[in-house]
């Protein structure tokens, strides 16, 4: 069993600067995560497995998005690296669903945003809803977003359009690009 005093501030900013590449398209060395999966995969897997198992369920999402996406990151295409869109957690097999789930659980805020997509895709939303705020709470933009959304169409709550209003906004304020479109909208119509 690895001793958890591996778990340094590295290794979790390594999972913050990961799920940056991937939800946000960023990275400070130009390598997307794809690659950055492909290279790494084989010879880290097993200590990946064994830091969530030991504290930071960070590393229960970063198995789930390589198992969801084994051959995607292969074929995207290089002249248009932007407009990439990673594959939905539903459209993950069941494994990565099954690691996103022990990561929601274990309290990570990106598998919280995955495992609440699953729920979502199945149009089960009050659960999708409970994971997306759960995520939210912890401060991740996309899912803040979402909860926003949530209250903004009535999906499983009352509708409410100062949460509506509340959620996209701290989201916009994080600079999530969407968001802030939104919020446009939102004023726009008399929103906020």
């Amino acid at each position: 069993m690895l001793e958890t005093s591996f778990m340094t501030k590295s290794t979790i900013a390594e999972i913050n600067e990961l799920a940056d590449a991937y939800y946000f398209q960023g990275s400070k060395d130009e390598m997307s995560i794809y690659d950055w999966i492909d290279a790494n995969y084989s010879l880290r897997h097993k200590s990946w497995r064994q830091l969530a198992e030991t504290g930071y369920s960070g590393y229960y999402w970063l198995l789930g998005i390589a198992c969801q996406t084994q051959a995607p990151w292969k074929y995207k295409a290089p002249e248009n690296p932007v407009i990439y869109v990673p594959p939905l957690a539903s459209e993950a097999n069941a494994a990565s669903k099954s690691l996103f789930r022990l990561g929601a659980e274990s309290g990570c805020q990106y598998s919280q945003y995955e495992h609440a997509s699953v729920f979502l895709r199945r149009k089960n939303c009050s659960s999708a809803f409970r994971w997306y705020l759960a995520s939210a709470n912890q401060g991740f933009s996309p899912a803040m977003h979402a909860v926003g959304i949530f209250y903004l169409n009535s999906w499983s709550v009352a509708a409410d359009y100062d949460q509506a209003y509340c959620w996209v906004s701290r989201a916009a304020e994080k600079g999530l690009s969407h968001s802030q479109l939104t919020l446009a909208l939102f004023y726009r119509d008399g929103i906020g």
